[in-house]
């Protein structure tokens, strides 16, 4: 037996946050690779070992993840009727259970928590979504007993898009997220009906039986089935069921019975009611919570007739609030002739009440993604050939990328990293340049910057500019840098919020460079600065391939344009030149080419033909592009072997579920 275990919260916190990051890091990217036809599906990987590069190898295409392609999910219990759910309990384990069911109803589909299950008796009436939107109301009771808190819908396009005939989408319902009520209570169980609560009665007010001389707190039980023992209904609660005063509620706090009438005394004024208000009376029910709660719990026990007066149910008017500890009793007296006290216990509600966090209440340990392949993807993909093998890929490099920029000053330097910023000003700083010294001559916000905070430091005429790295923090108005800053004079001092960084591997002209190693966040608009040179430039366009493109795919095979000199390549086989070798993934073109080749050894160049080992055609290179991602660059976090799936210039569609199981 393991000493400890991983808790079922936590495991569904880690979906949470995975699903979060792949929703909102911008930085997944769903791939297709391996023209190679493979039954096999791979092992879990581990990017570390050899074993894991034949997939980095075989990637062709990929797309970025949007975050409306991204859903937790739960397992999909469609209602079926004549089946026993399992009631909601704070005490039991519910994951693995028909807890909740789901609905299709008016083009949605409408989940239902099932918090009381009517003793464990089969459900036969299904939860009905008209009765929320007609009533304003998430909690209700079908007439089968069930007890069912409406949780949120799905409509048919994201039932489309993210569910499966094994697992469902769980959408946000931020109305039922805004009533949601902490420390209240929704369901009182019952774990012993007990006997003979004959203190009930229900019936009609007539005009004569409202208050009583005047007294707005007295009224007459003109009912026969009345008790004439005093104190019979002491301590039950009236409810007021239809008629003038609907809803209204109050407590007894004597019952008497004289020749001219049986009374009760109420503890406070009900609305103005009038003749054919109907009444309830039942045993009342006493929560008894520590002090914490703020808003108390009012609740009756109704009484079965038919079962000895046991009862059946614990109708809860007001759920309470904030409640960290409770216990519940039925309120009867001496008078009352109970055989058997019930034993009931409230169900505390999921931390923050229902409804509250539905992932976590419903056990989201699934994330399910839903993403396509759009024909060409605005001519940045290719669409021929087939592919057979589908994954994710997290955080990937991209290489050979080509910014147009405005540029200020100074010039990139071959090798120097750059860095993405979006800068937040700190105040303005004078700077020792001999000893390293930044001293802040004014700011808002210098007590927050750490030591390894990265600085952007700027002459106030905007003439030069540098990054500069915090060494330590002397007070709250020094701080010493790495090293040396190239420039002195006051200047604007400014945290560089860092998004992303990259190489430079040519600095081209005045308004290009070359860069690699560059995480996807160099789009339009974006400033960047050399680390070395302290240039500073704003992306203009990007473009890889030869084509003007953002990061929102990649193109992972070689691909050169040429010519074909005699006959034409097939698709898959082997092309060589000097000892040099490729596969064919796809030509386009009969005699002008462009050539994508896939697990490549060497580079093909225009030195001299290539030539396909099968078709025994030849070709001339005269122009080559590498791969758009770094090699083997990011994390593969999933990876499966599908049948083969032919691009014609359709739109491929596909749905990976990752299952986070601890």
């Amino acid at each position: 037996m393991p000493s400890s275990l991983l808790t079922m919260k936590q495991k569904i916190s880690q979906c949470q946050l995975l699903a979060k990051d792949i929703a909102q890091s911008n930085s997944y990217y769903f791939f297709a690779g391996n023209i190679f036809v493979s039954n096999a599906i791979p092992e879990a990987l581990d990017t570390t070992f050899q074993t894991s590069i034949a997939p980095y190898q075989n990637m062709l295409i990929g797309k970025a993840i949007a975050n409306t392609d991204v859903a937790l999910a739960v397992p999909y219990i469609p209602y079926q009727t004549d089946t026993v759910y399992t009631a909601y309990d704070d005490q039991q384990e519910l994951y693995g259970n028909n807890f909740y069911s789901i609905v299709s109803e008016s083009s949605y589909y409408h989940l239902f928590k099932c918090l009381n299950n009517n003793f464990g008796n089969p459900s036969t009436v299904s939860p009905d979504f008209s009765v929320v939107a007609n009533s304003n109301i998430s909690v209700f009771q079908t007439s089968d007993n069930y007890t069912w808190k409406y949780m949120y819908s799905v409509s048919n396009s994201q039932f489309n898009k993210f569910a499966s005939a094994t697992y469902f989408p769980v959408i946000a319902n931020t109305t039922i997220q805004a009533q949601a009520v902490a420390g209240s209570f929704d369901v009182i169980a019952i774990d012993n009906p007990g006997q003979r609560y004959d203190n009930y009665i229900t019936g009609q007010f007539g005009g004569a039986d409202l208050r009583i001389n005047g007294n707005t707190q007295l009224f007459n039980i003109s009912n026969t089935m009345a008790s004439v023992v005093n104190n019979f209904y002491t301590g039950c609660l009236m409810y007021i069921s239809s008629g003038s005063g609907a809803g209204a509620f109050c407590n007894i706090v004597n019952y008497i019975c004289t020749t001219n009438g049986n009374f009760i005394v109420t503890d406070s004024a009900l609305p103005a009611l009038t003749n054919g208000s109907r009444y309830e009376i039942y045993p009342a029910v006493n929560v008894v919570g520590d002090g914490n709660q703020t808003v108390n719990v009012v609740a009756r026990a109704l009484v079965n007739a038919l079962s000895s007066n046991s009862i059946y149910s614990i109708d809860i008017i007001k759920g309470g609030q904030n409640y960290t500890f409770a216990t519940a009793n039925v309120i009867y007296n001496a008078t009352v002739p109970v055989q058997t006290p019930t034993v009931i216990r409230p169900i505390y509600a999921p931390p923050g009440g229902h409804g509250a966090d539905a992932p976590t209440e419903l056990g989201a340990q699934q994330i399910v993604i839903s993403t396509s392949f759009q024909n060409s993807e605005s001519n940045t993909i290719f669409t021929t050939n087939d592919y057979n093998q589908i994954g994710l890929l997290n955080t990937p490099l991209f290489a050979n990328v080509y910014i147009n920029h405005a540029t200020t000053n100074g010039t990139f330097l071959v090798g120097e990293t750059v860095a993405a910023i979006s800068p937040i000003r700190i105040g303005t700083g004078t700077i020792n340049t001999t000893s390293a010294v930044l001293t802040l001559t004014s700011s808002d916000i210098r007590t927050t910057i750490p030591a390894n905070a990265l600085l952007y430091l700027e002459l106030q005429d905007g003439s030069n500019q540098q990054l500069a790295l915090v060494n330590s923090v002397v007070n709250s108005t020094s701080l010493t840098l790495t090293s040396n800053a190239n420039f002195q004079n006051t200047v604007n001092v400014f945290l560089a919020n860092t998004l992303g960084t990259a190489v430079v591997t040519s600095p081209f002209d005045v308004n290009h460079v070359y860069i690699t190693n560059v995480n996807p966040v160099f789009v339009s608009n974006v400033t960047f600065i050399g680390f070395g040179s302290g240039k500073k430039a704003t992306v203009n366009t990007v473009s890889r391939n030869g084509v003007t493109k953002g990061f929102g795919t990649f193109l992972q095979t070689f691909k050169y344009t040429g010519n074909m000199v005699a006959g034409q390549f097939v698709q898959g086989e082997k092309l060589q030149q000097n000892g040099k070798t490729a596969y064919v993934h796809s030509v386009v073109g009969n005699t002008s080419i462009t050539l994508y080749t896939t697990n490549c050894v060497g580079i093909f160049d225009s030195s001299s033909p290539i030539q396909g080992l099968t078709s025994m055609a030849t070709a001339t290179i005269s122009n080559k592009y590498n791969p758009e991602l770094v090699p083997f660059s990011g994390d593969i976090i999933y990876l499966e072997n599908i049948s083969s799936t032919n691009r014609t210039g359709n739109t491929e569609t596909f749905k990976i579920s990752i299952n986070i199981d601890g």
